[in-house]
């Protein structure tokens, strides 16, 4: 029982980084393409 309790917040944060992470990856692509599609520079 402790360790599944202990477990729980663990993963809520785990879960909380990698959507955090996949924000700023796709932010990050966003910007490179927009770079990249950029003819007028």
């Amino acid at each position: 029982m402790r360790f599944k309790e202990a477990y729980i917040p663990i993963n809520k944060d785990k879960n909380m980084y990698l959507l955090l992470m996949a924000k700023h990856i796709k932010l990050a692509q966003e910007i490179i393409y927009k770079q990249l599609t950029k003819q007028d520079l």
